[in-house]
């Protein structure tokens, strides 16, 4: 079967889930609140961080501390991924003890491990990014980005769903369960036909209402009479094929974690280099937009919107396996790692960080302090995003309006050459 012809962006993604939800007066609670607070009616163009390879690059200059600033933020993906395999690895140990056990607790175990694998991920979102911000550049992480957490699913392309109890992969004798056939279903024929990643992993742990029984993975090989003649196997029964997706799923995860770690692994392959050739200022520009682009399209207004609907429709990215504010709190953590840097045992970072060649220090502070502000606001939300209301979700678009508000001006030459001001 032919591959898409294109990946679509994560920004496309939520589009169209956005489409998916008929509730324009809802949609655009978010979108009120953000003009308020913005003081103005313009939030389109203006407002969207150009892409970063259209910036004509600067004369070469002779600045070792933002050289060092700006590899020491693409080292932190190095470091991330690591993690992030080892507990993606930890996943894939829990769905081998699911499909040996079969019961409640062994299934709570791998749906734990998976908001632990999915949130560490999410700490990635500046990097995962860099492919709708500067497509020319960086294009080969849409498709990895694609591979790893697309969003939003169509259920019923996976597996059973609401009335239709014979849909999906699962119940498709038609496609054998392969690396190669999965990956080849993988956006077939739209956006939301996801058979790779995170999303599609939750589906089947969770199912459509967050009640998947553990049933569901029991391997019965008892085959009827009418399914002999019609040419079935055990394998080919719905609970046997649910397990075999299910591990190959886990498996192809943890393989495309590797792709994206030796794709983005200082020195070496098509995006670290891509990285490497950009000058020092053109780096930090890079992740100036990237940081504007997270917080006012990604977060602001596609995610928040989604779940500031509350409709019962798809509610934001962990749409069947919950918990969706802490996946965002996850990824402004890893948008503040990337700009102050990773704090130590000591709970500081090592410098220079990119934040002091953006920033005066009054600034880094207020910059810091939205971002608490915003993550408190996540975290106080939870899950409870039907109950939000406009007065509910203010502080919490005050503090990611605050937060965008200070990254948007553009880097100066004048700013990247004084750095001393914030010592």
């Amino acid at each position: 079967m032919p591959l898409p012809l294109s990946i679509p962006s994560r920004s496309s993604l939520r589009a169209f889930s956005l489409k998916l939800r008929k509730q324009l007066p809802v949609v655009t609670l978010g979108a009120t609140l953000v003009l308020a607070l913005n003081g103005c009616g313009k939030q389109d163009e203006e407002a969207r961080p150009a892409p970063a390879d259209a910036i004509p690059a600067p004369a070469p200059e002779d600045n070792r501390p933002l050289r060092q600033a700006t590899e020491q933020a693409w080292q932190q993906a190095d470091t991330q991924l690591t993690q992030c395999q080892q507990d993606t690895l930890k996943l894939n140990q829990t769905i081998d003890n699911l499909l040996k056990l079969m019961d409640e607790t062994s299934l709570n175990e791998a749906k734990s491990a998976w908001h632990t694998s999915h949130n560490c991920v999410q700490q990635l979102s500046p990097f995962l990014l860099l492919g709708d911000v500067s497509p020319g550049l960086f294009g080969p992480m849409r498709e990895l980005a694609f591979n790893i957490d697309a969003w939003p699913i169509q259920p019923g392309y996976l597996d059973y769903f609401d009335v239709y109890p014979h849909s999906g992969i699962v119940n498709d004798i038609a496609v054998p369960l392969t690396a190669t056939a999965l990956r080849a279903q993988h956006g077939f024929s739209d956006n939301s036909d996801v058979s790779l990643g995170f999303h599609a992993i939750a589906y089947l742990l969770w199912g459509e209402e967050g009640q998947r029984p553990p049933t569901d993975f029991i391997a019965d090989g008892t085959v009827t009479e009418k399914q002999k003649a019609s040419g079935l196997t055990p394998v080919d029964l719905p609970n046997s094929r649910r397990r075999t997706l299910l591990k190959l799923q886990g498996q192809l995860l943890l393989d495309d974690l590797k792709t994206l770690q030796q794709q983005l692994h200082p020195a070496t392959n098509t995006l670290s280099l891509a990285y490497q050739r950009l000058s020092p200022q053109s780096r930090l520009q890079l992740w100036q937009r990237v940081a504007e682009y997270q917080i006012k399209s990604d977060v602001m207004d596609t995610q928040v919107s989604i779940l500031a609907a509350g409709d019962g429709l798809p509610e934001g990215h962990n749409q069947f396996a919950g918990h969706t504010s802490e996946s965002l709190v996850a990824g402004l953590e890893g948008l503040e790692n990337l700009l102050f840097g990773v704090p130590g045992e000591d709970g500081s970072a090592a410098e220079p960080t990119l934040v002091s060649f953006l920033l005066e220090e009054k600034e880094q502070q207020a910059l810091k302090q939205a971002f608490d502000n915003a993550q408190q606001q996540f975290e106080a939300l939870a899950d409870d995003w039907p109950a939000v209301g406009e007065k509910r979700l203010k502080p919490l678009l005050q503090a990611l309006s605050d937060a965008a508000a200070l990254l948007t001006p553009r880097v100066t030459a004048e700013s990247t050459n004084n750095q001393g001001r914030t010592s």
